[in-house]
């Protein structure tokens, strides 16, 4: 006789397991993304609450090829807000489309709006059910003086019961 075995996934671990498949699939995906999108959920969890994925890695040489880009999801019941300290949001104002350019003899091509455009530091509202897409402006991410580089990613409407997360340059 057989015995199946069943395994109970919690709400929260299943989030998390598709937020790890998402970062997976478009780590080694096979089709070529006209752009780079990093993908951040919030969660409730007890009393506190997190984004996740809690970490995130930017390789400049191969995130920061093409235009980059946050996806902030808010599947609560609350009001979050997603802040990056020391990064940007770009906000066109034109809507032309960027080009590529290299920032020193070598170096790679990156990314570079073009027409009027404004950058505002990373501070999004998200009501409950909301997502938003962000354009994130390169400065602060390339370059060598950034390689190691940490930034601190959290809810400031609930810093003190919020577990914050962190992006690092490669």
């Amino acid at each position: 006789m057989r015995r199946v075995m069943s395994i109970r996934i919690n709400p929260a671990s299943r989030s998390l397991i598709t937020v790890l498949a998402l970062v997976i699939m478009m780590a080694y995906g096979g089709t070529e993304a006209l752009a780079t999108e990093l993908r951040f959920v919030a969660q409730e969890l007890g009393k506190g609450a997190i984004w996740q994925p809690s970490t995130v890695v930017i390789e400049q040489k191969r995130d920061l090829k093409e235009p980059l880009y946050f996806v902030l999801e808010n599947p609560t019941s609350i009001e979050h807000e997603f802040a990056v300290s020391g990064l940007f949001e770009i906000l066109m104002e034109g809507g032309e489309k960027g080009t590529f350019e290299k920032l020193f003899p070598g170096a790679e091509e990156v990314y570079r709006p073009k027409g009027a455009y404004k950058m505002d530091p990373i501070r999004i509202k998200l009501a409950p059910g909301e997502t938003k897409k962000i354009m994130v402006a390169p400065t602060g991410l390339e370059g060598p003086r950034n390689l190691g580089a940490r930034y601190r990613y959290f809810c400031p409407i609930h810093e003190a019961t919020h577990m914050a997360g962190n992006l690092f340059v490669d």
